[in-house]
């Protein structure tokens, strides 16, 4: 009877703790994407560091950090931003590496003329959000390397083209995630948002419904609606790049 007993509280104990787990999993099932998307930005960063290491690059730290800034949500998010900060930081280290070879000057000063144009030009264009960024690093980096503003220069184009080109080859290869997949998901999500919507504005016709609930329904459908208009917006760059073929 001792040993029936027994069996039956380790069934038990089994039974809690299996519907323990349960949460976990729905948890987990539910943020699909977001561990995706967790796992391939640390999976970005250390291949990043590994090649820097086999290229001898001088400061794996700039590789590593681009690759985990341009491992994106999704491709085409990941192709617009690793062009925009590839342009940015092939422009700003060309100029910053001729300033600092033309005009050999106090630091402070090479900082000033190189830094500046670089900030107006990214406030005039987000592309160039990563100019003012590099040129700092271009200027500075002598300092910490000695090696000179065109060394400097160089090394900086070959750290984002190495932690660009690894954040997108493991979006490509490691759990991928297309822009035009989640387009599809934030279209459906706003469609049962203006179902649930539709449903209890024909409800208040007949009885009283809690205003502040379609308010947030209200609100909950433009986030959605923003979500979708992201989402296709990010597709047509994989459009582009003919990642996918879909029409808009």
């Amino acid at each position: 009877m001792a040993i029936c007993r027994n069996l039956t509280c380790a069934g038990l104990d089994m039974a809690h703790i299996a519907s323990a787990r349960q949460p976990f999993w729905t948890w987990v099932a539910g943020h699909r994407v977001e561990l995706a998307l967790a796992f391939r930005v640390t999976t970005s960063a250390v291949l990043s560091l590994v090649v820097s290491d086999i290229l001898h690059l001088p400061i794996p730290l700039w590789a590593v950090l681009t690759a985990v800034i341009l491992t994106q949500l999704s491709v085409g998010k990941s192709l617009k931003a690793t062009t925009d900060y590839f342009i940015g930081t092939v422009g700003a280290a060309i100029y910053a590496g001729a300033v600092g070879v033309l005009l050999p000057g106090p630091l402070w000063v090479n900082i000033v003329i190189a830094v500046g144009p670089a900030a107006l030009l990214a406030a005039l264009n987000l592309r160039f959000s990563a100019a003012p960024f590099t040129a700092v690093l271009v200027v500075l980096a002598p300092t910490i390397t000695h090696f000179g503003p065109i060394a400097s220069a160089v090394d900086r184009v070959l750290e984002v083209a190495v932690g660009g080109t690894v954040g997108l080859l493991v979006l490509l290869l490691v759990f991928p995630a297309r822009a035009h997949d989640l387009a599809l998901q934030a279209a459906a999500a706003t469609l049962d948002l203006m179902a649930r919507l539709q449903s209890d504005l024909f409800a208040k016709l007949t009885r009283r419904i809690d205003e502040a609930q379609l308010g947030q329904l209200e609100r909950s459908i433009s986030e959605a609606l923003a979500w979708l208009d992201t989402s296709s917006l990010e597709a047509r760059h994989e459009r582009v790049v003919r990642l996918g073929t879909e029409p808009d």
